[in-house]
């Protein structure tokens, strides 16, 4: 169902120009030997595809691998997403603004701010390159580095040694603080940047550095079943508590054997294209992978992202080729927050139990 009037997406139709499109909000490239006045061709990122650009009095159309159409159709097939995102998307990019635009003004948006915002991207990726490149450097010559003394948030320090003796963390105290460096992924061979978590002021706060990628454990070549949290602690508190659950009908279960069971991937707070890809990579080198469950915030947000990341899987192929399911607990927000009850839960049984024993 369309979501707005006509005159504004004639507006869109009339004003934005498919060649303007292809170059800032995709950045392909033009193939001038296969140019002419009336067509301009274009080729995708990848090189394979074919997309003609054709001039037709004041509109413009398309053709790519047999489908033809307008900028808006465009948009949909290159995004692969529905009439109304499509729109969006190229509202958002141009700064037009659904509601106090004037079709009646013969004015056309801004094409400039695709270049500006195109170039400021540039900048940014340049930036974040560098800093990530530090952060790296400082990550792997991170000197201080000792065992965890307690639990952090019903995590055990046994947990937590245990991830940072594998290099998954890295811990350190000072004076002031404590910090938790966790590497950040954008595959599986490739740290992109850094996540520093650390404790100022009774509380845990994080600060990113570099690009932005995801967190995950566990031994891809062995495990079957993959988690996906919103944050670094719920990634953490899903293996605590398997490991919590195994444990009580199984002695010998370990940390290793966890490890070989269980893998969590966490997003850290938002899900963008490099994030969704390193996903992927995570969930393709892990052979006898067979469960995939989504477990992000019982919130809008962490209904947003479980939409999102179901699309992607489905996009690939993996709806049918693993057992995807949802987890939540109610009345609790997420993964981290439903652990740290149970652990306070834990603590006053074991006082009560203390106490009877005491006053026997």
């Amino acid at each position: 169902m369309k979501k707005f009037d006509e005159n504004f997406l004639q507006y869109i139709r009339d004003n934005i120009p498919i060649e303007d499109i292809l170059k800032n909000m995709f950045n392909f490239q033009k193939d001038i030997k296969r140019s002419s006045i009336n067509s301009q061709v274009y080729l995708t990122d990848k090189g394979k595809k074919i997309i003609t650009f054709h001039k037709n009095g004041a509109n413009a159309w398309f053709t790519l691998n047999g489908v033809k159409g307008d900028n808006i159709k465009l948009v949909q097939f290159l995004e692969n997403c529905d009439f109304v995102t499509a729109v969006k998307k190229l509202a958002n990019f141009y700064n037009i603004n659904p509601i106090k635009y004037n079709h009646n003004q013969n004015t056309s948006p801004n094409l400039q701010r695709a270049f500006e915002r195109k170039e400021k991207i540039k900048k940014e990726i340049a930036e974040a390159e560098k800093n990530s490149q530090k952060a790296i450097e400082n990550y792997k010559n991170l000197k201080i580095n000792r065992h965890f003394r307690n639990n952090i948030r019903g995590i055990s320090k046994e947990l937590l040694n245990y991830l940072r003796d594998n290099d998954k963390l890295k811990f350190y105290k000072t004076d002031k603080y404590a910090t938790i460096k966790i590497p950040l992924y954008c595959n599986i061979d490739d740290i992109c940047g850094i996540q520093d978590i650390y404790k100022k002021d009774n509380s845990w706060r994080k600060i990113n550095h570099g690009k932005a990628g995801i967190y995950f454990t566990g031994n891809l070549e062995k495990i079957n079943t993959i988690i996906l949290t919103e944050s670094f602690f719920d990634s953490l508190s899903a293996l605590q508590l398997k490991f919590n659950k195994t444990i009580k009908h199984n002695p010998y279960y370990d940390l290793n054997t966890l490890n070989s069971d269980l893998a969590t991937i966490s997003i850290n707070g938002s899900l963008n294209d490099l994030k969704k890809e390193a996903i992927l990579d995570v969930i393709k080198n892990s052979p006898m992978l067979k469960t995939i469950i989504l477990a992000f915030d019982n919130d809008n947000m962490g209904q947003k992202y479980t939409s999102e990341v179901k699309n992607l899987l489905e996009s690939k192929g993996f709806i049918n080729k693993y057992s995807i399911k949802l987890v939540k607990y109610k009345g609790y927000k997420d993964f981290n927050e439903y652990l740290q009850a149970r652990y306070k839960q834990n603590i006053i049984q074991n006082i009560k139990l203390k106490k009877k024993k005491f006053m026997k």
